[in-house]
């Protein structure tokens, strides 16, 4: 019996320890100061200000994501996200993991390494949307020609560089994800594979005093095939086109050290289609050519002031899908006109170590659709819709207003969206339900 008691007394006494340990370390954490709010490199604080699922008139590390150029800016740190729930309770997803480390060569030179970035269309899952989503409208032609579904490129890695010279940066990135199946048996000989391939070239330049420019053109190649052999033919499905085109511009007009305007730019162009070919036919049999262009343009601001960072601006976007279906002689063209799209966040700074924030971000759109072969044209007009076209999964109705917090621990920060459920239902001890208390986790640290 007595040794029992020392037993647990002496177990009491190492958890008493380990606590004042844990407080120790976390009290000495919080008093660590920072002069300025920390830019995060995930996607979290983006979310939570109102990102769709990026803010464009934010000044964060994310940018490096759309031009790389701007690793010589944010030098030296590890980012990523832990992943993400669309909805309560276990479900989650983390496909969208991903991981980065950005490393300084010299003063003028950096490179960096990203694990698992998705960007490419062939990542993106909306199975009722082909001009977004190649590889189910692929799937669903597997079954004529004797296939399995293919598989989305596996665990893309993206190589990038950035260079410093007198009066402007330069950056370039390259980033190649793969996939492949093959089956040999008496009777048949099956291949599919699937492939991304994208490269960003971008600039950042001060163009004169208190005005700075950065731009960067992105060129994608995407593609599937799939080859089925039998000892009478041989039959492919595959992709025809698959090219991505993109341009994106921002611009930052100092006005004083604490308002910035930013007017930014974008245009975008993806066009793809399915092809079936066998030996016994000589033209191969062309199903519906997808075609997805996208322009946008506005203006916002970003303020800060001690503790309180507002920012947020309005654009005008005009996204026109269209699909020619060269069977039926059917054309369709949905043409979304966002009038205007808002994404508006507020961080404020309670202590050196913890940040609330808070965003808003909705589309008001107009929607004309128009199909040749019956010469109607028709048009709808909602404030919501139902796909944004972002392959990490988050939807307009998801964005439309978040919470986050942000915590700093000495150079390494967490950042997290609060859960829909969290907020509209409350923690368990209010609705009787568990709720996760974040959304997406995204982590960064300061080498």
């Amino acid at each position: 019996m007595s040794q029992k008691v020392k037993s647990v007394h002496k177990e009491s006494i190492i958890s008493g320890l380990l606590l004042v340990s844990v407080l120790v370390l976390f009290v000495s954490a919080f008093s660590f100061s920072q002069d300025e709010i920390f830019s995060s490199g995930g996607t979290a604080r983006n979310i939570a200000l109102g990102g769709g699922p990026i803010n464009p008139f934010l000044d964060d590390a994310m940018r490096v994501h759309i031009n790389p150029a701007q690793f010589i800016e944010y030098k030296d740190f590890i980012w990523g996200d832990v992943g993400f729930r669309t909805t309560d309770g276990s479900s989650g997803s983390g496909s969208t993991q991903y991981l980065g480390a950005n490393i300084t060569l010299s003063e003028n030179f950096n490179t960096a390494i990203i694990f698992n970035k998705r960007e490419s269309p062939l990542y993106t899952s909306d199975y009722s949307n082909a001009w977004f989503d190649p590889t189910s409208e692929m799937n669903r032609k597997t079954f004529r020609v004797g296939l399995s579904d293919f598989g989305r490129p596996l665990n893309p890695v993206e190589l990038a560089l950035a260079y410093r010279f007198e009066k402007f940066d330069l950056g370039a990135s390259l980033s190649i994800g793969g996939w492949s199946r093959s089956a040999d048996d008496i009777a048949k000989v099956t291949e599919q594979s699937s492939r991304t391939t994208r490269l960003k070239i971008g600039g950042n330049m001060e163009v004169r005093d208190n005005v700075v420019a950065d731009a960067v053109f992105l060129f994608g190649f995407n593609s599937m095939k799939g080859t089925y052999s039998s000892f009478y033919q041989t039959t492919t499905l595959e992709t025809d086109g698959g090219t991505e085109y993109g341009f994106d511009i921002r611009v930052r007009y100092e006005l004083d050290d604490k308002l910035t305007l930013i007017p930014i730019g974008r245009l975008y162009s993806f066009t793809w289609e399915p092809k079936i070919t066998t030996t016994e036919v000589s033209n191969p049999v062309e199903t519906s050519e997808w075609s997805n262009s996208t322009w946008e343009m506005g203006i916002g601001f970003n303020y800060s002031k001690n503790r309180l960072l507002l920012v947020g601006g309005a654009t005008m976007q005009i996204q026109s899908l269209s699909t020619n279906n060269k069977m039926s002689s059917i054309s369709r063209v949905e043409k979304m006109s966002d009038l205007p799209k808002i994404s508006f966040g507020m961080e404020w700074k309670f202590t050196d170590w913890f940040i609330g924030r808070m965003g808003y971000f909705n589309r008001f759109t107009s929607t004309r659709i128009e199909q040749t072969a019956t010469n109607t044209s028709t048009t709808t007009s909602t404030t919501e819709q139902p796909w944004y076209g972002d392959p990490n999964g988050f939807s307009a109705g998801q964005q439309r207003i978040t919470l986050g917090l942000g915590f700093r621990f000495w150079d390494f920060a967490i950042d997290g969206t609060i859960s829909e459920g969290m907020i509209i239902k409350g923690p368990w001890f209010i609705s009787g339900e568990t709720q996760s208390l974040f959304s997406l986790l995204s982590l960064h640290y300061q080498l």
